[in-house]
């Protein structure tokens, strides 16, 4: 049953990892060559737009390996396909890991064409691997592997936040502090869950508008909040965030 509710509220926000952090790629060249691709997915003809990346000979090339496995990832993710879908995300997460182990494609790169340069993604692409790892183990009913996940969202928001400190940048996400409390509070452990609600709302409340990209407070998230807070007994902290 509390995988049940636990999956409920997970359907309820999923979709909020498309809103929040789609993969989208900064150079114009990508979007223009991956425009009926994204057609497909933007109208949920998932199964077209898996016909689509197969058949997109750019995307096939050497130097967009990353884009290609990340976003079968995503397809197969969106059909459903939770073990294809983390075989693909762990082959963009092994790519990342040994493209940053070799300096000579940083080279090539920044010698000749930057257009010839392996794409390694951007900060929020690579938490991305993350989410939907972590998203793709609840669905398979393996919660462990979730809460690796939600570790590693951490270690990355940790070392995002050293490499971006005092710059305008990519710095906190607060999906990626919901899901680590979902993935805490299915596993038990009431007092973790509460903390990452807790730093979710935080990063609501620390806004002028109560808003997070565009996105306004969740109420059910200050309800998750608050089950979880009562859950381990700190009142305190109900009564302090009631009166914020």
């Amino acid at each position: 049953m509390l995988f049940f509710y636990g999956k409920q509220k997970m359907n309820g926000r999923a979709g909020v990892v498309l809103l929040l952090l789609p993969f989208l790629f900064s150079c114009a060249t990508y979007n223009n060559k991956l425009a009926s691709y994204y057609s497909h997915i933007g109208s949920g003809n998932y199964t077209k737009a898996q016909s689509d990346l197969a058949s997109n000979s750019f995307i096939q090339q050497p130097r967009n390996k990353l884009i290609y496995y990340m976003e079968q990832g995503k397809l197969c993710h969106l059909l459903g396909l939770y073990d294809s879908s983390n075989h693909f995300f762990n082959l963009a997460d092994a790519f990342i890991e040994t493209k940053r182990k070799s300096a000579g494609d940083v080279v090539t790169g920044g010698l000749l064409n930057p257009m010839t340069q392996s794409y390694m993604g951007e900060d929020f692409e690579r938490f991305m691997i993350h989410y939907y790892k972590a998203l793709n183990y609840l669905y398979l009913h393996e919660p462990d592997g979730a809460r690796v996940e939600a570790r590693r969202i951490t270690l990355s928001n940790n070392a995002l936040e050293d490499k971006t400190r005092s710059k305008n940048k990519y710095q906190e996400d607060a999906f990626s502090l919901i899901v680590q409390g979902l993935i805490y509070e299915l596993n038990g452990e009431p007092n973790n869950a509460f903390i990452s609600y807790r730093n979710a709302v935080d990063l609501f409340l620390g806004n002028e508008s109560k808003s997070y990209y565009g996105v306004t407070l969740p109420t059910s998230l200050v309800k998750d909040m608050y089950n979880t807070a009562a859950a381990v007994g700190f009142t305190d902290q109900i009564n302090l965030y009631e009166r914020k």
